[in-house]
């Protein structure tokens, strides 16, 4: 799955000193942790890439391909299945 990592921050909802990270793919973002975030409004772990929210992060660092911080814990792998499963589904 081609795609690009992208790490947020500068969003007018949320502390300076927060950022936030998801994957992106095609026309979609994929985001299993934005609800650690209150009011994002979001429900499920696939949405548009023109969603609102995500267009409030005034700075992005953006890398091609899959990118995991070494200080980052593994994400669980069921996660990923649920996220692949919803992204076959979906055209791309």
């Amino acid at each position: 799955m081609d795609g690009r990592y992208v790490c947020g921050s500068d969003h007018s909802d949320m502390k300076p000193s927060q950022s936030h990270a998801w994957y992106e793919v095609g026309d979609y973002i994929v985001d299993i942790t934005h609800d650690q975030f209150e009011g994002t409004g979001l429900v499920g772990w696939v949405f548009d890439r023109d969603h609102s929210w995500y267009e409030r992060f005034a700075t992005r660092q953006v890398h091609d391909g899959f990118c995991m911080p070494n200080q980052w814990p593994c994400y669980p792998h069921d996660g990923y299945r649920a996220v692949a499963k919803v992204l076959v589904n979906r055209p791309i």
